[in-house]
């Protein structure tokens, strides 16, 4: 439980640094600032800078409160302790995520030279290996990981899917970090690959049920 305690309160740093960064964003932005980029990472929309610093700090303390919530929530909330630290590791993933990006997008808007059209898959693909490394170690619950109507039937089709799965997100996310270096007319088709690459963990775990069911012990877990 202790590296559970040290990723809370790594978390809680990160969260008390984007309120204090979105204050310090305040007082430098323009009142009008870049919101979203297209494939090539030209500005394509804009908005209010309020909206900008208000957004992301309200996201992450949404999903910190989600996260601290969800296993109270889950019927198969027992198997939570048997991933806790995983559990941790994946909410400061995605809250690190969010943070890295706050403080890149407003860069950006600061008129910082920084490539965001290289920057964001990168960012993306590391997102989607660290994912892909801890995927194995997910007990069965409702709200996190692999959850299809085959891998909550079934513990074997869970386990199976989610090794099966950690590979396919860390290739997913080797794919995102190379989109930067393909043609820009090639940009749509490595991002279709790599979406598919991490899609098809919801079609393998349907043929691994099917091979179950149709095994020698019947429905033996279902």
């Amino acid at each position: 439980m202790k590296k559970s305690k040290v990723i809370d309160l790594i978390i809680k740093l990160l969260m008390l640094a984007t309120v204090g960064l979105a204050y310090y964003f305040y007082q430098v932005l323009p009142d009008e600032v870049i919101t979203h980029w297209n494939g090539a990472g030209q500005p394509d929309d804009w908005g209010s800078k309020m909206f900008h610093i208000l957004f992301t700090p309200l996201l992450m303390i949404a999903v910190w409160i989600l996260f601290m919530y969800l296993p109270k929530l889950d019927p198969k909330r027992r198997n939570y302790d048997d991933f806790m630290p995983t559990y941790k590791i994946i909410q400061l993933v995605i809250i690190g995520f969010f943070f890295v990006l706050f403080v890149i997008t407003s860069l950006v808007n600061m008129d910082y030279n920084i490539p965001i059209g290289m920057v964001i898959p990168f960012m993306v693909g590391i997102l989607f290996i660290i994912m892909g490394v801890y995927m194995k170690d997910i007990k069965p619950n409702w709200f996190v990981g692999i959850r299809t109507p085959w891998t909550l039937s079934s513990d074997e089709v869970w386990q199976r899917t989610h090794k099966y799965g950690g590979k396919a997100f860390m290739i997913g996310g080797v794919m995102f970090l190379a989109i930067p270096f393909f043609p820009p007319g090639m940009f749509v088709y490595a991002f279709i690959l790599a979406i598919l690459a991490i899609l098809s963990s919801l079609v393998y775990s349907y043929f691994v049920y099917k091979s179950i069911k149709k095994g020698p012990e019947g429905d033996r877990d279902l």
